[in-house]
């Protein structure tokens, strides 16, 4: 069996540690963004989801290359085939072509994810959250032996305002 020199050994050490740097970032950003952003999306646009959902895609085929390009190096240094001499380079098509495909589905996962939160950032809230109306009741002490009755108020929008409807001035 073939062996390492010292350049070798790092270069398949460098190769692996950036595979794995890059597998852990995208699958952080995939946590982060599932975990902070499920809930406080501040637009109801599908456009704005599918971009969302197309940067976790891009994100999860980097992951997937990344899997690969470690799967190639380890095939290159141990092949499956015993008959077959260990190819003891990182220059060798199965491991720069699942790289290349790993850094350019990253690149692409990035892109939509800054997309994502340009158009977040400058998107128009929800319109429920403007018109929110929050009432606070307070009820008195319970009274061992006495039944309180509590109501419930729900708040109602009027139909319009005096101040800046056209049909309540001509009244």
């Amino acid at each position: 069996m073939a062996e390492f020199d010292e350049r070798q050994k790092k270069a398949f050490d460098f190769v692996s540690d950036y595979t794995k740097q890059l597998i852990a970032l995208a699958t952080g950003i995939i946590t982060f963004m599932v975990t902070f952003l499920g809930t406080e999306m501040k637009s109801d646009a599908w456009w704005l989801k599918t971009l969302l959902i197309v940067s976790w895609g891009w994100f999860t085929l980097s992951i997937c290359f990344g899997i690969m390009r470690l799967m190639a190096l380890t095939g290159n240094l141990d092949p499956v085939d015993p008959k077959r001499r260990p190819n003891l380079t990182i220059a060798s098509d199965n491991v720069r072509n699942s790289g290349k495909w790993q850094i350019g589905t990253f690149a692409l996962g990035m892109l939509f994810s800054v997309l994502f939160g340009v158009f977040q950032l400058f998107s128009a809230p929800k319109k429920e959250e403007k018109d929110k109306t929050i009432i606070i009741l307070q009820q008195p002490a319970p009274v061992p032996g006495k039944t309180v009755v509590v109501d419930t108020l729900y708040p109602v929008k009027p139909k319009c305002l005096p101040s800046k409807c056209r049909k309540c001035k001509k009244k």
